[in-house]
């Protein structure tokens, strides 16, 4: 029997009804992952050959259990479609706890998922200690201005804790450690591995870290020491997580700076590679073939199949329509669309974001067939990229679309929406018990007890009330750049002890739409008004002696250049900033 303490642990924990009445048998013709149930007056039998079979099946029982379908006889043989359904968790830009990650361990669970994909570095920050590398914690882990989940990184100790509790729980953790590209983070703590040498402190604004022309930072790959910090980062990766699966990026290299580099020149005529796409298809190679050498077996995002695909190695395909290509090629594939499987897009329309991107209701994601011709296609992960995603945000941008995904990868195709939105329906209760808060049509208002009012046109949704929400993924945006004597007032409802204030213009998507000259003025009875400070720039603080205010205004001393972008109005006391967590 395949740990059977820990399997009646689960049961007892999971199906709460005492000691576990459940009877366990081992069934080796079954295939992986899948289990019989079989439900009688006289007891409950679970059969399957391994233990993730047996973990499936008691998640069923679970749900049973709590609709009441458990008081009638059945029987149920069940298995997945495909072999794998994972959830790529974003810890790069904003940062999950560690009980964060082990909830949304939980929830995979309970939706029978089996990978987690987690994206630990990216331009924006490094999470994972290295104890070889010590700054990339020390300098990578942090970004600025006292941004909410922003900072922090998880130990070693985190990261095996975090395995084992996946492990219990029948899921793989399969980490990712970004490269050629996606790096200014660890570039920022180790500048002598870009093309130029140049410092590059990751002390930029959310994005603007890799948007701005002059923001990106790439590994040399001309310069070897880029090679023994990837291969010295890999080995401590590969001690910690025991996944035989290593995900290695690969993905938005920007075009031109190995171009100007003399010693990715030198590679590209010693090697005879044409151009830096066949440049990056040598270097992949390179890191793939090391990982390969420690027994394990990469993966990578793949935007091009021009060179051909490296020997192993997962393809994973998102938005370059490659699947097909790479099936073809008798590689493995994982695919994760974008328009079906990334869940950072809007549920509902109205929600601030991008002009790219698309919106993505629940029927898409439960509409994803990612193929299966000869096997080839592994499955599929849904995405949750965290640029625009705060900690409290997670659960409402997962679910309920995580349990449309997770049934699209486990049934078999022909299934039907309405049946799936009436189960939706009797299940909501259970998942709420755990945590769970379902996505809503959305609206922005402002925290209790304060308002924005402006008398500059704001752009579509990124309404004034946007600016003072104590939301930093959400803003205020200026239809067109405004005039001097233009105002944006923080309005209080009632007169509030305050010793400074925060202003952020510009934001992660228009990073240099900030205010390029005011004055910070407040009032206490919302018609005279006294300077504190000016404004430029991206952030202005300004401390001064408490005092009961009713109004801090921002104004326009002169005509904006650009349009105005506003992050972040709040008054600053001692208890009001908010806290960070490793």
């Amino acid at each position: 029997m395949p740990c059977a303490e820990s399997l009646l642990e689960l049961a007892d924990r999971w199906l709460q009804v005492g000691p576990c009445l459940v009877e366990l048998a081992v069934r080796p013709e079954l295939p992986r992952e899948h289990y019989r149930l079989v439900i009688e007056p006289s007891g409950t039998l679970l059969e399957a050959s391994e233990r993730e079979g047996f973990l499936h099946g008691l998640q069923t029982l679970r749900q049973l259990c709590w609709s009441g379908e458990m008081l009638a006889p059945m029987q149920i043989d069940d298995g997945p479609r495909f072999r794998w359904r994972g959830l790529m968790l974003d810890s790069a830009r904003h940062f999950q706890s560690p009980g964060r990650i082990r909830w949304i361990l939980e929830m995979m669970s309970a939706l029978k998922m089996n990978v987690l994909h987690w994206h630990l570095t990216d331009d924006q920050a490094w999470r994972l200690e290295i104890e070889r590398y010590p700054r990339l914690v020390e300098v990578a882990s942090k970004r600025p201005y006292g941004e909410p989940d922003a900072s922090g990184f998880y130990t070693r100790e985190d990261a095996r804790s975090i395995v084992e509790a996946a492990r219990v729980l029948g899921i793989r953790i399969v980490p990712e450690i970004e490269m050629p590209a996606h790096s200014t983070a660890a570039m920022g703590a180790y500048p002598e591995l870009t093309c130029t040498g140049e410092p590059a402190p990751p002390t930029g604004t959310g994005l603007s870290t890799f948007t701005a022309s002059t923001g990106k930072r790439i590994y040399c790959a001309g310069n070897e020491r880029s090679f023994e910090f990837i291969f010295g980062v890999l080995d401590e990766v590969m001690e910690i997580f025991d996944s035989p699966v290593i995900h290695i990026g690969g993905d938005e290299r920007p075009e031109g700076i190995w171009s100007a580099c003399p010693k990715c020149r030198a590679v590209m005529a010693r090697e005879g590679l044409a151009s830096e796409s066949a440049l990056q298809h040598w270097f992949m190679n390179r890191v793939s073939e090391y990982v390969r050498s420690k027994g394990r077996r990469s993966m990578a995002w793949t935007p091009t199949v021009e060179h051909g695909i490296l020997r192993g190695q997962i393809v994973q395909d998102w938005f370059f329509g490659v699947a097909p290509a790479a099936v073809a090629a008798g590689a493995e594939v994982v695919n994760s669309h974008d328009r079906f499987t990334y869940f950072d897009y809007p549920n509902f329309p109205g929600r601030q974001k991008p002009g790219w991107m698309p919106d993505l209701p629940l029927e898409m994601a439960y509409a994803f067939d990612p193929g299966e011709e000869s096997g080839r296609v592994l499955g599929s992960e849904c995405c949750l990229w965290t640029e625009m995603i705060e900690d409290e945000d997670i659960s409402a941008a997962l679910f309920p679309r995580m349990m449309a995904f997770s049934e699209a990868m486990w049934s078999p195709a022909g299934r039907e929406l309405e049946d799936f939105q009436r189960r939706l329906g009797s299940l909501g209760p259970f998942f709420s018990q755990l945590g769970v808060e379902f996505a809503k049509p959305y609206g922005i208002r402002a925290l209790p007890g304060r308002r924005a009012m402006t008398n500059i046109a704001p752009e579509g949704p990124f309404v004034p009330d946007a600016a003072v929400d104590g939301k930093f993924t959400t803003y205020f945006w200026s239809a067109d750049p405004p005039v001097a004597g233009s105002t944006f007032d923080l309005v209080l409802d009632a007169p509030v002890e305050v010793c400074g204030t925060r202003l952020m213009t510009g934001s992660d998507w228009q990073p240099n739409d900030v205010l390029h000259g005011g004055l910070l003025q407040v009032s206490n009875d919302g018609e005279n008004f006294e300077t504190v400070g000016e404004i430029r720039g991206a952030v202005t603080e300004a401390s001064f002696p408490r005092r009961s205010l009713l109004v801090i205004r921002a104004k326009l001393v002169a005509d904006n250049p650009t349009r105005l972008a506003i992050r972040d109005f709040r008054p600053l006391a001692e208890d009001s900033h908010r806290g960070q967590r490793r």
